[in-house]
């Protein structure tokens, strides 16, 4: 009888600890997500900043690190809009097709999304392309 109590005993600290680990660990996950949202707006704040002053390239390594840490369709888009600035028109396609591909659920992210669909089909015309038409000649042509 006292072995299966001590048996007993031993399983339930044993429970306790694992379910202790793993409450600490969740708790510890929404800590840090909740400090990336927090440093993910201050890196917005300041891409705004840099903006108005016209460093445009600095708001967009700050956009491109907050996009990072919090992946929004909107901050791509602004991303987009000041890689155009820069000109580098295909890195900004490349990030609107990435805006275009997120599936929000927020009214004014789902709005980002028809503004980058719009944009993207505006860079299209202006990014030059080629196209190659590779053929098989018949043995009979030759």
């Amino acid at each position: 009888m006292r072995t299966n109590l001590k048996r007993l005993l031993v399983l339930f600290t044993m429970l306790s600890i694992a379910l202790s680990c793993t409450f600490v660990s969740t708790e510890a996950f929404a800590k840090s997500a909740w400090q990336k949202r927090r440093e993910a707006s201050k890196l917005v704040q300041q891409a705004a900043r840099h903006e108005r002053k016209g460093e445009n390239l600095e708001a967009a390594k700050k956009l491109k690190r907050a996009d990072s840490l919090q992946p929004k369709p909107s901050t791509k888009k602004r991303i987009a809009s000041l890689l155009v600035k820069l000109g580098d028109l295909v890195q900004a396609m490349d990030v609107l097709r990435e805006a275009m591909n997120a599936k929000p659920r927020k009214w004014h992210e789902k709005q980002a999304v028809k503004k980058s669909i719009t944009m993207m089909s505006e860079l299209e015309d202006r990014v030059p392309t080629i196209e190659v038409n590779a053929f098989k000649p018949e043995a009979n042509e030759m």
